[in-house]
C-alpha cells in the first residue's frame, strides 16, 4: 500500500509543480516518473494469478509454454543475457511507461502531469500491468498507435499494432479504428448516447452477465474455446463474480464528468483534432464499460483503458485556463478519492508486495 500511496504523492506533487505545462522541463519530468513507475511496477511481487506462471516462465530457459512472437522473443534475448525472474517484470514495466509517453508526445498534449495523473487514478492501467504482462504491453503500443493513426500516420499505426499484436493477439481488434477514420468518427458522432448506452450496460453487467456469458459462450466454435482457454474461464467464479456492485460503482460515478466534458464540443477553446481526440476518449470509456458485460470480450476492453482519460485531461485543463481553480481541483479530488479507498482496502492489483520484502 505504501508504495502506490507514495505514487499518488508523487502525482499530486508534479500535478502541482508542473501546473502551468512548462515544456522546457520536460525532460526533468520525464526520468523521476520512468523510475519511480518501472521500479513500482516493475518489483510487484505476486500479483494476480497469473504471476507465477510469467515468473517461472521467465525464470527458465525451456519451457513447454510458448506465447507470441514478439514477447518470447524478447523473453529470450533477456534470458540470454542475464535478466532472469522478477527482473524481466521491470524490462516490461519499462517498455510500458516508453510506449505510453512516446503517445503522450504524438497526441501533443502538453500537461504530461495530469495525463500521468489520470493514467494512476481513473485508467486501471498502472495498477494491472504485471497481472496482465503480454496485454498490458499490447496495450501501450496500440495506445501509441491510436495518438499515429490520428495524427495522420496510419501506416505507423499499423506497424505499431502489428507489434501490439506481438505481444497479445487481442490488439488485432483495433485496426477498424486505425485503417477506417470514417468508422471511428462515425461512432464518436454522438457521445451523449454512448454515455447513456455506457450506464445501461453497467446495469446490465450486474444483473445479466451470467446469462450473457453462457449465451455467447455456447455459440463460440470448438477450436476457438479450446486456444483461448474460455472453457477454464466459464468454469470458474471469474465469469459470475467479477462483475458486482463494487466493481460497477467507480465507473458509474465517472459518468457526470464524462457528460460535462462533452459541453467543451461546442465552444472554440479546443481545436478539431482535440474535440475529435475528446469524443474519441468517450467512445473509449463506453467500449471500456460496454465489454465488461460478458467475459467473452471484456479483455478487449483494456485497449481502450488509456484513451478513456482524454476527456477528463480537457475538463480539468478547461477549469485551470479559465482560472477556475476550485472547479479544476474539485475534479481531481473526485478522481483521486476513489482510488485511494481501493489502495486502502489493498485487495487484487492493489494490494502491494515488493519482491525484495516478500
Amino acid at each position: 500500500m505504501f508504495a502506490y500511496l507514495f505514487n499518488l504523492a508523487f502525482c499530486c506533487l508534479l500535478l502541482y509543480y508542473y501546473r502551468d505545462g512548462n515544456r522546457d522541463s520536460r525532460i526533468l519530468f520525464l526520468y523521476p516518473v520512468f523510475l519511480v513507475w518501472t521500479i513500482i511496477i516493475g518489483g510487484q511481487y505476486s500479483v494476480g494469478t497469473d504471476y507465477p506462471t510469467y515468473l517461472e516462465y521467465f525464470s527458465s530457459e525451456n519451457t513447454i509454454q510458448r506465447f507470441e512472437p514478439i514477447f518470447q522473443f524478447l523473453k529470450d534475448f533477456f534470458y540470454s543475457i542475464g535478466l532472469r525472474g522478477q527482473a524481466m517484470f521491470f524490462v516490461f514495466a519499462f517498455i510500458n511507461v516508453w510506449a505510453i509517453f512516446k503517445a503522450f508526445k504524438k497526441f501533443d498534449l502538453g500537461q504530461y502531469a495530469l495525463l500521468y495523473f489520470l493514467l494512476v487514478t481513473i485508467s486501471s492501467f498502472f495498477n494491472n500491468q504485471m497481472n496482465l504482462v503480454r496485454q498490458a504491453t499490447a496495450g501501450a503500443f496500440v495506445f501509441w498507435a491510436f495518438a499515429e493513426a490520428f495524427d495522420g500516420n496510419v501506416k505507423k499505426s499499423v506497424v505499431l499494432d502489428v507489434i501490439a499484436m506481438g505481444f497479445h493477439y487481442s490488439a488485432v481488434v483495433v485496426l477498424p479504428f486505425l485503417l477506417f477514420r470514417k468508422l471511428t468518427f462515425f461512432l464518436t458522432k454522438w457521445p451523449k448516447t454512448l454515455l447513456v448506452i455506457t450506464l445501461i450496460s453497467l446495469f446490465f453487467s450486474m444483473t445479466l452477465a451470467q446469462y450473457i456469458n453462457t449465451f455467447l459462450f455456447d455459440m463460440l466454435p470448438n477450436f476457438i474455446k479450446q486456444y483461448t482457454y474460455y472453457s477454464v474461464l466459464r468454469s470458474s467464479s471469474y465469469a459470475t463474480n467479477v462483475y458486482g456492485f463494487s466493481n460497477v460503482l467507480p465507473k458509474v460515478i465517472l459518468i457526470p464528468l464524462y457528460w460535462l466534458s462533452i459541453g467543451l464540443l461546442d465552444g472554440d477553446e479546443l481545436n478539431e483534432k482535440e474535440k475529435f481526440l475528446l469524443r474519441f476518449g468517450i467512445l473509449s470509456y463506453a467500449l471500456r464499460c460496454i465489454m465488461n458485460i460478458t467475459m467473452i470480450i471484456s479483455r478487449f476492453a483494456l485497449y481502450f483503458w488509456l484513451p478513456s482519460i482524454i476527456p477528463l485531461y480537457f475538463l480539468i485543463l478547461h477549469y485551470y485556463n479559465r482560472k477556475e481553480n476550485i472547479y479544476a481541483y474539485a475534479i481531481v479530488a473526485y478522481c483521486l478519492l476513489p482510488y485511494i479507498a481501493k489502495v486502502f482496502m489493498g485487495k487484487g492489483e492493489y494490494a502491494y508486495h515488493f519482491f525484495l520484502f516478500s
